[in-house]
């Protein structure tokens, strides 16, 4: 036996391949173990450097096989089917069903989801480290504590009872395949006879594995095994030769345990000391993880060339960015290939999706090496929400994720926007369950006069078909889409009656098989979208089907006839899918490989590292959930079980494979970390910091580059090394294009920039090109081939907000979408219909200040149930939380009507116009028609709804009159300022509509905030009161005449807030008294303002220019592309004259 070892991987490969060139021959049989990752690889890797070296041209006398294929080679027919691992889950769910009633510590967790998962890795580490149920029960009694001790019962009684349905069901798993090989070999050993073995890559050995080599070494003509060693070849240990296979370690390293099971054999020993390893690389692999410094730092730059770099990126998109730019620069300026680079990344699920755009938007071929999640996989997860749908018996939660699946939308007309139109009518209503259709008989009337707001079809482009859909009853589409998918999950749902309801498994095997075949059509036609992407979808889709009827099969024959629920097989189906991953091979033969840990780099060209931070490189374990590291020590310190790989060693492992891979590269290593992920900042990795400690550059410590895109003409490139960044960056048409379109749309360019991004327009095509010019105008204005022919005021109000805010609003028609939940401002709207009773109700004689309590009451009981009829909030009279807040708004409203009829008994104005309409076609209250005056002489219409004018009759003069508006919050303000820059002119506009038609004069022009309090009777906290905002015309008569408490100092709380308690008038932040003279400049401004907002309008400008903080309350943040950007200040206006 030889056992050799060498400062590289790259080495001990090496003598693997001498040793087996020293033995090559007609009668020869050289098997080389290799880990099963890694076997078509090795094999490869193998036959090239052979064919570089031997005489022979054929490789008949070589067999690279796994452990799992030799088992299968020596055991043949003897051997049961084996279980695959999500079979083993599967079986083990079934273990815990069975022996739940005798856990003690695992008994209320025992269905939980994932709880199975996790077991099984427990049970795999245990048998793994050679021990049995009956060892592990043995061997818990002499831990004292309890906790652990019924633990270990439960672990214990669960293997058991995994091992009997194991051998009911005549299968065997990985680890009973193994032991079958260990046995055969031992009793048998002739397979072994005259076979030369040799192993590679594999640093860690199970129980059954560590059998398996021991009958090798003892019966094989030879066995010869490689590590990588941390010691050089005089057996000096490197500073951190820890982390090394053979390293110093309180637990048995895996050189040791070879020796150990091959005690009493010859050992003959080699150590290679590999040419390749050089600096600055030499340095890494003795220091790396030591932190320790060198005496003398390495210089990264060799024969011109640095060999280490260190970079970090203000974010992810930066950092892969530079990459992508690198590997342009490579193949296409320097001749290189694509394969002469390798991307390592701790998280590349997290980096993946971006780095797949990256590479597709630069037409870099590229192969992840990464299992994809069968159950992220599109038609995998059709199914898994399928069966949560039944599951949940049609839970509103569960029905959305699985109608919005594109294998739903297939075979709807209008595809997803029907989904959509169905998601927003059930969010809407707050449908907690959809078993009926009665869910869908709710129908909000649209009133085309007042609460409906029609969509501007001809702006937003939209089709006769969508049309169609966004003006029919709003129920209509819903309702069909729900017939849908109840037709769609029948196959699942007939399988049982009631979700308590035992059937056989097979039963609902069958449902699923027979649901997944009418996915068919929708499936091909998803998948030819996948190829149009890339090949490396297509492939990943391609085993979806078998990977499916593979579990449903296994489900089917081993546990086919036993009786479960329907619940019970979801449990057991997800448990078996929940972690079975899809395998993919390169499609390519020249491709950038991206791989993570558990990967096999090459490294013959460029090593990149993305993402080297704190946490993450290296990947440490905090160890397992069912064993924490805590109770791995206490087991090996007081009981004889001792679990392999500990989770510091797997942890040591981890950082060797980070040192193996960074002294690898024959061409250069990147190491590059983002500075923020997600919004959130980031911390280097401590290797970053190592490293600098190690290398210098030019003598001097090594820098960080900083990598920043959006600012690449001011950074501190040479000029030439600029010119090859900018030429990479818009190295392909569909990058320029998009680089382009990111940066138009930032908010933090300069002039240098778009100088940059300018001159890109040569790399684009034509159709990108105009897109983004049509993009620039669009940003800031629209063709407008339509001129307004009315206007209401709130849309003038929102224009001035931000003119893009009125695109979205009302050119296209865009809508907050409502959720079935009652809102802080739902408190508003209703006291807002009760008091707009209550007043029609006073004003014609119905009502009297003097009513008592019981009256008032009464009243509002019925204004109550007219308000949530008007504002269609029936349905939420189905929720419990809901009725106890109507009941206590209600409560708030016995209140609120008292005190405003109190405020009534206290003015000599009454109210005179209530919701009274400004325009044609009035059916209630009416101002009249009004127009406003545009500069080219034309009156366009003004349309709109006043709250309430109140009217006070003059003896021997005009009436006067005030204009009061509800507000559903308290924070509104009505000042100089929100005049003038157009924000809040619809008081003055009415006032100038009612003064028209009416012949009156304003007294005044008023918010009247109302906002739910909630107080309590037995509290000592002030009732709330009704507090005018706005202007008033500076006439002590007048004043009186609206509260006659204005005119006393005893304390009562007035109705207009510069009043204070003691009687004293003053103008403060929310009420400003004018004289009539000022009071009709600001009415004349708001008609101008007004009218200058309509020409802009008309002219179609639409740029996103935010007044102040208005970005922070807009509903359409989430859509705006230009949020928080160009916001222009609004600088305080102190006096009318200011508005002149």
């Amino acid at each position: 036996m030889k056992i050799i070892t060498s400062n590289t991987s790259h080495g001990a490969f090496k003598g693997i391949v001498n040793e087996i060139n020293k033995h090559r021959g007609f009668l020869e049989e050289n098997v080389v173990l290799a880990p099963d990752r890694f076997t078509a690889f090795v094999e490869r890797a193998i036959l090239s450097s052979l064919k570089e070296k031997s005489k022979f041209d054929s490789t008949f006398d070589i067999e690279v096989v796994s452990f799992t294929r030799l088992a299968n080679k020596v055991l043949k027919d003897d051997v049961k089917k084996c279980m695959t691992p999500q079979g083993s889950v599967m079986l083990i769910s079934q273990a815990i069903l069975n022996c739940k009633s005798e856990l003690k510590f695992y008994k209320k967790v025992a269905g939980v989801d994932g709880f199975a998962q996790e077991l099984y890795a427990a049970l795999t580490a245990l048998r793994n480290s050679g021990l049995s149920s009956d060892d592990i029960l043995r061997q818990s009694e002499s831990v004292k504590s309890s906790r652990l001790k019924d633990k270990l019962h439960d672990i214990a009684t669960i293997f058991k009872h995994y091992i009997a349905l194991l051998e009911e069901a005549k299968k065997n798993d990985s680890t009973t395949r193994l032991e079958g090989l260990a046995k055969r070999l031992q009793d048998d050993p002739t397979f072994l006879k005259g076979k030369r073995f040799y192993c590679t890559d594999i640093y860690e050995f199970s129980a059954p594995e560590l059998a398996i080599l021991k009958s090798i070494a003892e019966n094989a003509e030879d066995f010869t095994i490689a590590f990588v060693s941390g010691k050089d070849k005089d057996g000096n240990e490197n500073p951190n030769s820890h982390i090394y296979p053979d390293g110093l370690d309180t637990h048995e390293n895996v050189v040791k345990k070879v020796e150990r099971i091959c005690k009493g054999i010859h050992i003959e020993k080699e150590y290679i000391d590999d040419e390749i390893l050089v600096e600055p690389f030499k340095t890494v692999s003795k220091y790396l993880f030591s932190y320790e410094k060198p005496e003398n730092p390495a210089e990264v730059v060799q024969n011109g060339v640095q060999k280490i770099c260190l970079r970090s990126a203000k974010n992810r998109y930066d950092e892969i960015l530079r990459l992508v730019v690198d590997i342009e620069k490579k193949v296409r300026e320097e001749g290189g290939r694509y394969k002469d680079i390798e991307v390592f990344v701790p998280d590349l699920a997290g980096y993946a999706p971006d780095l797949k755009a990256a590479f597709l938007r630069y037409e870099i071929p590229f192969f992840l090496d990464q299992k994809e999640l069968l159950s992220e996989q599109t038609k995998a997860k059709y199914l898994l929400l399928a069966l949560a749908v039944v599951k949940s018996n049609f839970r509103a939660d569960e029905v959305l994720d699985f109608v919005k699946n594109p294998l739903f939308a297939y075979n709807l007309e209008l595809g997803e926007k029907e989904v959509f139109a169905f998601e927003n009518y059930v969010l809407k209503y707050g449908l907690a369950y959809l078993g009926s259709e009665k869910a869908f008989e709710y129908c909000e009337p649209k009133d085309e006069e007042h609460h409906y707001q029609k969509p501007n079809f001809d702006v937003a482009e939209v089709d006769e078909k969508m049309q169609n859909l966004l003006t029919a009853d709003e129920n209509v589409v819903p309702k069909a889409v729900y017939q849908k998918l109840v037709g769609v999950l029948a196959p699942l749902k007939y399988t049982t009656s009631k979700l308590d309801d035992k059937r056989k498994l097979r039963t609902f095997v069958e449902g699923c098989r027979e649901f997944l075949k009418n996915t068919d059509e929708a499936w091909t036609a998803h998948v030819k979208t996948l190829k149009e992407l890339s090949k490396f979808y297509e492939k990943a889709a391609e085993q979806v089907d078998k990977k499916l009827e593979s579990a449903l099969d296994e489900i089917a024959e081993v546990l086919g006839d036993s009786e479960k629920t329907f619940a019970d097989f979801v449990q057991i189906f997800e448990a078996m899918i929940e972690m079975q991953k899809i395998a993919l091979v390169p499609t390519y033969l020249d491709c950038v490989f991206v791989g993570t840990s558990g990967s096999r780099f090459m490294a013959l060209g460029d090593v990149y590292i993305l993402g080297a931070t704190s946490g993450s490189l290296p990947a440490q374990t905090a160890g397992g959930t069912i064993i924490t590291p805590k109770e791995e020590e206490l087991l090996d310190a007081t009981a004889a079980i001792k679990i392999a790989p500990t989770t510091s060693q797997k942890n040591y492992t981890a950082k060797y494979e980070i040192c193996d891979l960074m002294k690898k590269p024959r061409g250069k290593l990147v190491i590059s970390y983002p500075e923020s992920l997600d919004g959130a900042s980031c911390r280097r990795s401590a290797v970053v910091d190592e490293l600098q400690g190690m290398l210098v550059k030019n003598g001097s410590t090594i820098d960080v580059e900083k990598i920043d895109f959006d600012r690449i003409l001011d950074s501190n490139f040479e000029e030439s090394e600029r010119d090859s960044l900018i030429k990479g960056l818009f190295a392909t048409k569909k990058a320029s294009y998009h680089e382009v379109l990111r940066h138009a749309l930032a908010s933090n360019s300069n002039s240098s920039d778009m100088v940059l991004y300018s001159s890109a327009a040569a790399t684009m095509d034509e159709n990108d090109d105009a897109k983004l010019r049509a993009l620039d105008e669009d940003a800031k204005k629209i063709d407008s081939d339509k001129e307004l022919t009315k206007i209401s005021v709130s849309q003038i109000e929102t224009f001035y907000t931000c003119p893009y805010k009125y695109f979205l609003a009302y050119r296209l028609g865009l809508k907050e979408r409502k959720k079935g939940e009652f809102l802080n401002t739902d408190n508003g709207t209703i006291l807002h219909s009760i008091l707009e009773q209550l007043l029609r109700d006073y004003r014609d004689g119905k009502i009297t200040s003097s009513a008592k309590d019981d009256e008032i009451n009464k009243k509002v009981d019925e204004y109550f149930d007219v308000a949530i009829k008007k504002n269609d909030m029936q349905y939420l009279l189905q929720k419990e939380h809901t009725i106890r807040m109507l009941g206590k708004l209600k409560a708030e409203c016995y209140v609120r009507a008292g005190e405003m009829l109190e405020l009534l008994s206290r003015s000599k104005f009454k109210p005179y116009l209530l919701e009274a309409r400004i325009g044609k076609g009035a059916k209630g209250d009416s101002v009249g028609e009004f127009a406003i005056q545009l500069s080219n002489g034309k009156m366009l219409p003004v349309t709109g709804y006043v709250d309430r004018v109140d009217k006070l009759d003059v003896q021997d003069d005009k009436p006067m009159f005030t204009i009061i508006d509800y507000k559903t919050f308290k924070s509104i303000t009505l000042t100089l300022t929100d005049v003038y820059y157009g924000k809040h002119v619809q008081l003055y506009v009415y006032m100038n509509a009612v003064k028209q038609n009416e012949d009156m004069v304003p007294a005044g022009v008023f918010y009247l905030p109302l906002y739910e309090s909630f107080s309590k009777d037995d509290d000592n906290k002030p009732r709330p009161r009704y507090r005018f905002v706005g202007h008033a015309l500076d006439d002590d008569e007048i004043l009186n005449a609206m509260d006659e408490w204005c005119e006393t100092d005893d304390g009562r709380k007035k109705a207009l807030p510069p009043f204070t308690d003691t009687g004293t008038k003053g103008n403060a932040s929310s009420c400003r008294f004018l004289p009539p003279e000022s009071i009709k400049a600001v009415g004349d401004y708001a008609l101008k303002i007004v009218a200058k907002g309509v020409e802009a309008i008309d002219d179609g400008f639409i740029k996103a220019l935010p007044s102040g903080d208005a970005c922070d309350n807009c509903q359409f943040q989430d859509t705006c592309a230009y949020f928080k950007t160009d916001a222009r200040s609004t600088p305080a206006i102190k006096n009318v004259n200011e508005l002149m």
